[in-house]
């Protein structure tokens, strides 16, 4: 059997122009109607199909990057001519490529080129931006619940249970090698001096290579950045940090509260739980001999935002306390 006319060659290819096998895409007519019975997968040599297209107007679409490459952010669109000639137009120029076909060969060759991508999860102080080194995460994957709705897994997955931010505040371990499908960061470890996340960060990876962080409110949190050289994409989630805030107890006289301290008290401090005390968070705290001592440095300071507290005045009256969502006291 002989075609009565030449094809569309689709070609596809790395940004250094090296074919790409395994990008994935549709083919549609104007009516929205798929050509093929099936999506076109890209092969060794970077041939996506040979399409043999009547007259009218189509549109090309990238529905999955081989990984480490990002898709076509937007689909072409391919005018056919009652004379065979081919258009494309749509998306960023600098992704495909047209030129005329051979004589008796065929009527166009459309090359569509995929640039490489990086992703990285990055700790960093919320006030300087500067990278924060041994805060510990783990990472788990969404998975399906009952009744069609998802959650995060209970365990974290294999070799993520215990991932380090390193001397740049880089977390070893997430990148561009994890598949597709959303996951969840949990802060398990602060930094000395810096508050614990409070919340996971929930972010997705698409099989268009495309980093989104899904968390609500913390969607600035992800940068992208592309290369002029390399034409590689970047995509980083940097995950901030509050420091810790300081609060300072001072023993003092009732009838002279500016006056100096009284040293020798004894505090228990005990976490209220549904308003009542269970066992001391912390016992027989001694302040200094200004009569003040800080909760950072004695370590008190490690309790969720929100939680109220009891200090246990010995032998006086108890005073009740509360710990801000800021910090705060």
């Amino acid at each position: 059997m002989t075609n009565s006319r030449p094809g569309i060659r689709l070609l596809k290819k790395d940004w250094e122009g090296n074919p790409l096998s395994g990008a994935v895409f549709t083919l549609k007519d104007a009516e929205g109607e798929d050509v093929s019975k099936s999506p076109y997968t890209s092969a060794s040599d970077g041939l996506i199909t040979t399409a043999y297209l009547a007259e009218g107007t189509y549109t090309l679409t990238e529905v999955s990057a081989p990984r480490g490459y990002t898709a076509m952010e937007e689909p072409l669109t391919i005018r056919v001519g009652e004379q065979h000639q081919v258009s494309v137009s749509g998306g960023e120029e600098s992704f495909y490529s047209v030129r005329p076909g051979t004589v008796g060969e065929m009527d166009a060759l459309i090359t569509v080129r995929n640039r490489k991508a990086a992703f990285a999860v990055r700790k960093v102080d919320a006030q300087t931006g500067a990278p924060i080194a041994g805060v510990h995460f783990a990472l788990y994957r969404q998975v399906s619940a009952a009744g069609g709705s998802v959650r995060k897994d209970y365990s974290p997955m294999d070799g993520y249970q215990d991932l380090k931010t390193d001397k740049n505040g880089i977390l070893p371990g997430i990148g561009m090698d994890l598949a597709g499908g959303t996951y969840y960061l949990t802060e398990t470890l602060a930094a000395g001096g810096y508050d614990l996340l409070s919340e996971d960060l929930c972010f997705g990876l698409g099989s268009d290579g495309r980093v989104s962080v899904l968390s609500s409110g913390h969607e600035t949190w992800l940068k992208k950045a592309v290369s002029e050289d390399t034409g590689e994409t970047s995509y980083t989630i940097e995950i901030s940090n509050n420091r810790m805030k300081k609060v300072r107890l001072k023993k003092v006289d009732i009838a002279s509260p500016e006056g100096p301290g009284l040293a020798g008290a004894s505090f228990d401090l005990y976490r209220a739980d549904g308003g009542v005390r269970r066992s001391p968070f912390a016992g027989d705290l001694y302040p200094e001999e200004t009569a003040c001592f800080l909760w950072r440095e004695r370590r008190l300071w490690s309790f969720p935002p929100g939680l109220t507290t009891w200090w246990k005045r010995k032998p006086l009256t108890d005073i009740c306390g509360r710990r801000g969502p800021s910090g705060s006291p």
